[in-house]
């Protein structure tokens, strides 16, 4: 029989390394600082092969790839060096080779809340393992590549190097590439503009926007805890790395190399969306709860010929409903109502709503209320409607009983005695004996009836325009402006009141 000796001292050396883990670094918190504010990737101090995959450089982002795994797989075009916390290098793969990683838990010691701590375990291609703390290196290799060396993960190439590290989601395991902002916007600039059909202007608007974006969200660290700065989906900005890169969107980097929003010398919070429908919004307004912010402020906009100018969506009342149960723990039974509510901003949005039922009212806001109906953006307008489309409003017979919405979200039942007035000043309803009870004054357009013979169907019209938040700057808004003749930094300063464009100075 064989004896497997080299398994069997891989699995001390396991054994010995969880045991250093948990008397260690990671006895108190599991998960190690996230490196903040890093320079452009550069290579270790390793063979003459090892060199980061990038052109154009700039200060480094750290955006998350990967997010809350217990494993991961990464490859490298031309090969990959791993390299361990310390910039020792402990592994390497041919093209293509795969190097797994695993989340490993560490006995005894303290993670962050909803799991345990976790180490990194290494598992080259050739055999064999080890176990890091974090934050684990991965830097590409074969710089003869014909893409000049990457590295691949999920099918996708990307440049700069990736780092596998523990996460704050507990257990489990952050995938991040770290890549200088510059590469980082040739992957985010044809996820969010048409870059082929856009003029140049409108696609260097955007890179200066996309580029203040991503240097804010660092400077603001919302995902330290998870080990990067921004993440690849459309919580920051949408990142495809490098097989989505196209001639355009590296123009428009490269024209506009380094530079930045400011406000008073400080970057701003550069948001952006598709189109507004004819005006922007007031920040405060679309993200409820923040302070106004001078450089925020609603301007006409030139997106007329967008696809989504103008919009209307019929809706049943009953998912409107639904989803405020399921999405918000609102439950104010069957729909009944809805009626502006909060501040109207200078776009024609509603910072809320107030939805009537028939267990009571809630207030929502209009972000709540888009994404409650799937609605393409914030509406403008909310209107309840008695009957579906084509259907006949509903009589009830004197023996049956009504639920009458009044003053204040009141509910009143009574006999009926015909119709009850719907959307009135004041509703009425009359009892068998001729009487009339009198209820205070229906919101317009939000007074329903239920009767005991059914339930009278009742549908919601939504009505607004544009696709997204609708604050900062409107992509089809700068493609207008763009087409009309004006520069990249004529279009920022419009959509961003009091700015100015500068060449980014910080680390």
């Amino acid at each position: 029989m064989k004896v497997r000796v080299g398994k069997r001292r891989t699995d001390r050396r396991l054994v010995a390394a969880l045991g250093a883990l948990a008397l260690g670094f990671l006895a108190v918190a599991g998960v190690p600082a996230p490196r903040a504010r890093a320079e452009s990737p550069r290579a270790p101090a390793a063979p003459g092969d090892v060199a980061p995959a990038g052109s154009l450089g700039g200060p480094a982002v750290r955006v998350g790839i990967g997010r809350a795994l217990l494993g991961a797989e990464l490859r490298g075009t031309g090969g990959l060096v791993v390299l361990d916390p310390s910039g020792r290098e402990i592994a390497r793969a041919g093209p293509g080779q795969p190097v797994r990683f695993r989340a490993e838990p560490v006995p005894g010691a303290v993670g962050p809340p909803g799991g345990p701590a976790v180490a990194v375990r290494v598992e080259p291609p050739d055999g064999g393992a080890h176990l890091l703390p974090g934050p684990v290196r991965a830097v590409p290799a074969g710089t003869g590549a014909s893409d000049g060396g990457a590295i691949v993960y999920e099918g996708r190439r990307y440049r700069g190097e990736a780092e596998v590290l523990p996460s704050a989601a507990g257990g489990r395991l952050s995938v991040v590439n770290v890549v200088g902002v510059e590469d980082y916007l040739r992957g985010v600039l044809p996820r969010e503009m048409p870059v082929r059909s856009f003029p140049p202007e409108a696609l260097k608007a955007q890179a200066v926007v996309s580029r203040t974006f991503a240097l804010k969200a660092r400077e603001e660290a919302r995902f330290r805890a998870e080990g990067f700065d921004v993440t690849a989906d459309t919580s920051s900005q949408l990142y495809g790395g490098m097989d989505v890169e196209e001639p355009e969107a590296d123009a428009a980097a490269l024209a506009t190399r380094g530079q930045v929003i400011l406000y008073q010398g400080r970057l701003i919070a550069a948001l952006f969306h598709a189109q507004s429908g004819g005006h922007t919004e007031d920040n405060e307004v679309v993200f409820t709860g923040g302070r106004p912010l001078p450089y925020l402020r609603g301007v006409p906009d030139f997106d007329q010929d967008a696809p989504r100018y103008r919009w209307e969506v019929v809706v049943d009342a009953g998912r409107l409903g639904a989803a405020l149960r399921d999405g918000y723990q609102v439950d104010v039974g069957e729909i009944l109502g809805v009626e502006p509510a909060g501040t109207r901003g200078s776009g024609g949005r509603w910072s809320h709503w107030r939805v009537w039922g028939t267990r009571g009212s809630a207030q929502v806001t209009g972000s709540q209320m888009r994404w409650a109906l799937g609605l393409p953006s914030n509406p403008r307008e909310l209107t309840v409607e008695r009957t579906a489309p084509g259907t006949p409003a509903r009589g009830y017979a004197a023996a049956e009983r009504l639920i009458v919405l009044g003053a204040a979200g009141a509910l009143r039942e009574a006999s009926a005695g015909g119709l009850v007035l719907a959307g009135a000043a004041e509703a009425a309803a009359s009892g068998p004996s001729g009487t009339a009870e009198r209820y205070a004054a229906v919101p317009e357009g939000g007074f329903v009836a239920l009767g005991g013979g059914g339930e009278v169907p009742v549908t919601l019209r939504a009505a607004g325009g544009g696709y997204g938040h609708g604050v900062g700057l409107s992509q089809w808004g700068a493609r207008a402006l763009a087409l009309a003749g004006k520069t990249y930094v004529e279009i920022i300063q419009y959509y961003f009141t009091g700015v100015e464009v500068a060449a980014y100075g910080g680390p």
